[in-house]
């Protein structure tokens, strides 16, 4: 477990705790190795499928059992599948994506100091249901950090950090959290705003480190 993990588990746990539910634990996790995803590629540590609009998935553990989300890219070339190279989401057994703002295919992420879970600009999409981070080209992620929201079948909002790079079309999926209790979630803020924090909150790193260990 590396610095950025329990310094993520801090500033999350710091930024969430005030509009926390009583009782409600916000639970980081890591995604160790990080995931680096390019449109039509292969998934590192992912699986080949080959299917029409399946060329390489991953599926993420978000609070234990069953998977919870689903990570896949698809192909241009594959016959009878999107026609596009795509990176698309999918809820997963029973969990769903969350957008922000109005419904759409197209995936539109949240950013720091935006709520998730609140019913407030965000749209959740049916369970199961697929949300397309890229497009043939069209993405609405930023260069740097985005956040991916969700809503997992235990009721429980959460995000998974999704670093994009412009120049290279890479969404690298390397953790996030999620807040026991139902209620909404905010996305920390940048690290170099965080030092404070982390000072006032190093109390808590090893067992924000244990948990990330464990949900991951």
């Amino acid at each position: 477990m590396n610095h950025r993990t329990w310094l993520i588990g801090c500033i999350v746990t710091i930024a969430v705790a005030a509009a926390s539910p009583v009782g409600a634990v916000v639970v980081p996790f890591d995604i160790n190795p990080d995931v680096a995803v390019q449109p039509a590629g292969v998934i590192p540590g992912g699986n080949f499928v080959g299917s029409p609009f399946t060329y390489y998935n991953i599926q993420f553990v978000i609070d234990g059992g069953a998977a919870d989300i689903n990570i896949r890219t698809a192909r241009a070339d594959a016959v009878g599948g999107p026609g596009v190279d795509q990176v698309v989401s999918d809820g997963f057994n029973g969990s769903s994506i969350v957008t922000k703002g109005a419904d759409s295919y197209l995936n539109t992420p949240f950013a720091v100091g935006d709520v998730i879970g609140n019913g407030v600009d965000e749209f959740q999409r049916p369970a199961d249901l697929f949300n397309v981070l890229y497009d043939g080209g069209t993405t609405n992620y930023v260069q740097g950090a985005n956040y991916l929201g969700f809503r997992l079948v235990s009721g429980n909002y959460g995000f998974m950090q999704v670093n994009y790079d412009a120049a290279s079309s890479t969404y690298v999926f390397i953790g996030g959290a999620y807040q026991t209790g139902g209620g909404s979630i905010t996305p920390p803020v940048p690290e170099p705003a965080s030092a404070a924090l982390v000072a006032a909150g190093l109390g808590g790193v090893g067992l924000i480190r244990r948990r990330g260990r464990n949900a991951a």
